[in-house]
């Protein structure tokens, strides 16, 4: 999909800005990808693009290319890792792999479904701050093993 109204000079990451999981994770990505992004709510950056339909920015984050080029939910995520040079085989294997697109997609639409739950799990295995993760999740994992070993 394109837009006629794509944003220049930087690509820009659309998000929902009501979402407490949606800003937690953009203040991390913002921090790792540098100066290539430009990231606005779609509270405010939906009017500049009339061609997409309002409810879509309600469903899903948008990544929104200078060409005009947009993608969106997973995608969206993939592609701006692909953009600052990160992790490029995550949006390859998107196009490429049906599953990993199937799994993306689903687990994409799991979290947006169930977001202020995913915000609550995000906090508690990285920390309540996202510019300083913290990896609680290993010490929650060894307990785990820990206490299964216990009990076999």
């Amino acid at each position: 999909m394109k837009t006629k109204y794509p944003p220049s000079p930087k690509a820009l990451l659309i998000w929902d800005g009501e979402c407490e999981f949606c800003a937690f994770w953009i203040s991390y990505w913002q921090q790792k990808s540098g100066p290539e992004i430009e990231y606005k709510t779609f509270q405010t950056a939906a009017a500049d693009f009339p061609d997409i339909n309002k409810r879509e920015f309600l469903i899903a984050s948008h990544f929104i290319e200078p060409d005009g080029g947009v993608y969106r939910a997973a995608r969206s995520a993939y592609r701006s890792l692909y953009y600052t040079g990160r992790l490029k085989f995550l949006d390859r294997m998107y196009i490429r792999q049906a599953w990993f697109r199937k799994l993306s997609d689903k687990l994409y639409y799991l979290i947006s479904h169930n977001r202020p739950t995913f915000f609550k799990i995000s906090k508690f295995l990285f920390g309540s701050d996202p510019l300083s993760l913290k990896p609680f999740w290993v010490i929650y994992l060894f307990l785990l093993i820990y206490l299964l070993k216990s009990f076999f």
